[in-house]
């Protein structure tokens, strides 16, 4: 994987930390659920979620993290 993919996907990690509150693996995992649940890589929903940063994804507005 080149580092610009790696830097994207960092991007739209932390995005989803900062919107959600949620820790860097929760929202890792959340990049990994989204991409199998929609038959895409890890990096195509990064891309989407940089391009649109304020849509749901399908994730609960409501979701935070759990210790």
């Amino acid at each position: 994987m080149s580092q610009p993919a790696i830097d994207t996907i960092v991007r739209a990690q932390k995005t989803l930390m900062d919107q959600h509150d949620v820790t860097s693996e929760t929202a890792l995992g959340l990049l990994v659920w989204a991409a199998t649940d929609r038959g895409a890589t890890v990096l195509d929903v990064a891309q989407s979620i940089l391009a649109r940063p304020h849509a749901s994804f399908g994730f609960d507005s409501t979701l935070h993290a759990t210790a």
